[in-house]
């Protein structure tokens, strides 16, 4: 999905350092979308994707499902990057209520 994430150390890291969360937090902290390569377990950890969102709301393609579906981290990845939202789960995207709230926040985001 984003090319850039391929630079991150992490992609080229072994199984177990993507699994270690002291090496993936860091990665994410310098480059969200190094989510993409951390263990499915870390993808699903709130902590993690987090900090990743917090660098780089492109980074919420890489959450799992169920943290895709988090209108918290949903707010958040759209605050840095509006595109974050092909990436929020189909149940925020058709939530009246949650696309008011990020429309009254910068209704540019829905472009």
């Amino acid at each position: 999905v984003h090319s850039s994430s391929a630079k991150s150390p992490l992609a080229f890291a072994a199984a177990d350092l993507k699994r270690d969360p002291a090496v993936v937090l860091p990665a994410v902290q310098a480059a969200g979308v190094a989510l993409e390569h951390a263990d499915c377990e870390l993808q699903s950890d709130a902590g993690i994707v987090e900090a990743a969102v917090r660098q780089s709301g492109a980074a919420l393609a890489f959450a799992s499902p169920e943290l895709q579906r988090s209108a918290r981290l949903a707010r958040l990845a759209l605050r840095s990057d509006r595109r974050a939202l092909g990436s929020v789960g189909a149940e925020l995207r058709g939530d009246r209520d949650f696309i008011l709230a990020i429309v009254a926040e910068d209704g540019l985001q829905l472009e």
